[in-house]
C-alpha cells in the first residue's frame, strides 16, 4: 500500500524557492533594478557612496547561485558600474583606483559565493529533517491508530470468549466444573482490562495503575455477587506505569489473591472487608493485599498457588502470605523491566524468586505445561 505523506507549508514555500530557478532569476533582476534606481536618483547628490550600491547584486548573486554566482557578479561589478556611471554622466564619482575596487568585488563575491553554498546546504539539511520528522510523525500517528485498533479487537474477542463460558455455564450443573469456568472467565477478564483501558487512554503503551487496579478489583468482587463487600484501595500518586505484559502478569496475580478470599475467606464474617496498598519502595513496586477473613493460613488452591509463583516469576517478584487474623499478601518487584522478560521470562537476577516458585528449569514452555499438568489433576 503506497502511503500519501503530507508536506508542510513551510517545507513547500522553502523547496520551492531552490528548486525554482526563475524565482532566484527574478530576484537577482529586482535587486540589480534597485541598484540601477538607487545610482539614477542618488549619484548626483551622495558622490562616492552611490557606488556601494553595487553590492546589493553581488549579494543576491551570491545568495541565489552560490559560489558561481558570487564569482560573476564580483567580476561583472565594477565594469557595469562604471558604464552606469559614464551613462549618466558622473565620472566624478566614479573609484580612483580600478584594480583595487575589482579585485575587493571579485573578493567580495567569492566570500558571499562560499556562504552562500554553506547557507543553502545548511537551509537543505534544515528542510529535510523537517520533512523527515513531519514523514516519521504521520508514520507514527498511523502505527498508533494500528495499535489501538489491535487492542480494540483483542478485548473483543476476550469479551466474546468471556460470553461464551458464561453461555455455557447455564447448561452445567457440577459444582466443580462450574467453578473451574468461572475462573476460567475471570482470568480472561481481567486480560481484557488491560486492552480496554489501553485503547480509550491515549496510547502510551503502558498503564496507569490508579485507574488499572481499582477497576479490576471491582470487577473481580463483583463477579463474585459480593455487593456487601467494603473495598479500600491507597494508591500512591507518583507510581509509574507498567507495560502491557506486566499489568496483564500484575492482573492475573491480584486476581487470583482477591478471587481465593472472596471463595473461601469470608464464611461467618459480617462485615466482609478487602484492602490493597500499592506505593513504591526505593526501586521495586510494593503490594500489600489484606482481608478479614476467618482462613489464618491464607493459602490458595495448588492451581492458584503455581499460576501465582509462575506469574511473580515472569515479573521477577518476591511474595510471601502473612498469617495475622485475616490474610495478607505482600509482594514487590523491580519497577524496571529486565530486558529479556517480554520472551523468556526473567533469566537473570531471580533464582531467589525461581527457588520460591517452581524449583525448576525458568523457561515459560516448562512453566505452562506445570500449570496444564496441575489443571489437569484439580
Amino acid at each position: 500500500m503506497n502511503t500519501v505523506l503530507p508536506e508542510t507549508p513551510w517545507i513547500a514555500s522553502a523547496s520551492s524557492w531552490y528548486k525554482s530557478v526563475g524565482i532566484r532569476v527574478i530576484c537577482l533582476l529586482l535587486s540589480i533594478l534597485v541598484y540601477v534606481l538607487g545610482v539614477v536618483l542618488l549619484g548626483p547628490h551622495i558622490g562616492f557612496t552611490v557606488n556601494y550600491f553595487a553590492l546589493l547584486p553581488i549579494l543576491c548573486a551570491a545568495f541565489s547561485f552560490g559560489s558561481f554566482g558570487g564569482v560573476l557578479a564580483g567580476i561583472m561589478a565594477l565594469p557595469a558600474n562604471l558604464l552606469l556611471l559614464n551613462l549618466l554622466r558622473l565620472p566624478e564619482v566614479m573609484p580612483s583606483s580600478l584594480v583595487v575596487t575589482e579585485m575587493a568585488g571579485l573578493v567580495l563575491g567569492t566570500s558571499l559565493g562560499v556562504l552562500g553554498d554553506h547557507t543553502r546546504s545548511l537551509a537543505n539539511e534544515i528542510h529535510r529533517r523537517k520533512d523527515m520528522e513531519a514523514r516519521l510523525r504521520f508514520i507514527l500517528d498511523e502505527r498508533t491508530l494500528l495499535l489501538r485498533e489491535i487492542h480494540h479487537r483483542v478485548k473483543n474477542n476476550l469479551n466474546v470468549i468471556h460470553s461464551l463460558i458464561g453461555l455455557q455455564l447455564r447448561g452445567l450443573e457440577g459444582e466443580r466444573t462450574v467453578e473451574a469456568l468461572k475462573d476460567l472467565s475471570r482470568r480472561i477478564y481481567s486480560m481484557s482490562i488491560v486492552h480496554d483501558q489501553l485503547n480509550d487512554a491515549p496510547y502510551t503503551g503502558s498503564l496507569d495503575l490508579g485507574q488499572y487496579i481499582p477497576s479490576l478489583m471491582r470487577n473481580v468482587i463483583a463477579s463474585h455477587a459480593s455487593p456487601e463487600m467494603a473495598f479500600h484501595c491507597d494508591i500512591a500518586d507518583d507510581l509509574p506505569t507498567l507495560s502491557l505484559n506486566r499489568a496483564t502478569t500484575l492482573g492475573l496475580i491480584l486476581n487470583e489473591v482477591a478471587s481465593d478470599s472472596l471463595k473461601r475467606s469470608f464464611t461467618g464474617v459480617s462485615k466482609p472487608a478487602i484492602s490493597l496498598q500499592v506505593s513504591v519502595d526505593g526501586e521495586n513496586y510494593h503490594f500489600i493485599y489484606s482481608d478479614n477473613g476467618g482462613i489464618p493460613s491464607g493459602i490458595p488452591n495448588e492451581l492458584g498457588r503455581d499460576l501465582i509463583r509462575v506469574l511473580a516469576r515472569q515479573l521477577d517478584a518476591e511474595f510471601r502470605y502473612n498469617r495475622i487474623s485475616g490474610k495478607e499478601f505482600v509482594m514487590q518487584f523491580p519497577l524496571n523491566e529486565p530486558e529479556d522478560a517480554l520472551w523468556n521470562g526473567s533469566k537473570q537476577n531471580s533464582s531467589q524468586t525461581r527457588d520460591r516458585a517452581l524449583g525448576s528449569p525458568d523457561t515459560k514452555e516448562y512453566d505452562a505445561a506445570r500449570i496444564a499438568s496441575i489443571a489437569s489433576k484439580s
